[in-house]
């Protein structure tokens, strides 16, 4: 028998007296008769994403005549690093975030980072968040979001 199942989405979603012979088929499996998929559409080099999302973003009317710079060290007035943009456009104080796979199964990372971006707008720049997913899948929404948030 093969199942097909996320088991992190299924043991925060269900409980064993739903199904127990399903719950214990997914949940309590021995690591050993398990075997990981990567899911549709996972890309082994992330940064593919973020150049795809740059080349897209430099189509932008209006971002064209300002320079992108990609990995872009945010500074404090201390001049400390607050974060990194992926994409970032200095002279408008504008940053785009693009989140990998890795991040978002790390709670502690993504904890940390938020509390830094949120710093950014004291600092006066506005930013933008995506997942690799939402790169990926839908381009154009993205876009939708970066000019209604440059604007």
């Amino acid at each position: 028998m093969i199942i097909i199942a996320n088991r992190n989405w299924y043991n925060n979603h269900h409980r064993r007296e739903h199904n127990p012979l399903l719950w214990d088929l997914i949940v309590n499996v021995k690591a050993n008769s398990m075997l990981r998929v990567k899911p549709a559409g996972f890309m082994e080099n992330p940064p593919e994403a973020v150049t795809y999302l740059m080349n897209k973003v430099k189509t932008l009317k209006c971002l064209q005549k300002t320079p992108a710079i990609s990995h872009y060290p945010i500074r404090d007035k201390e001049g400390n690093i607050v974060s990194v943009a992926d994409i970032a456009f200095p002279d408008k104080h504008y940053a785009i975030f693009c989140d990998g796979i890795e991040w978002n199964e790390n709670k502690n990372v993504w904890i940390h980072q938020n509390r830094l971006r949120y710093q950014l707008p004291e600092l006066g720049w506005k930013f933008s968040v995506f997942s690799i997913r939402q790169v990926m899948d839908d381009i154009n929404a993205c876009l939708t979001r970066i000019k209604r948030q440059y604007a």
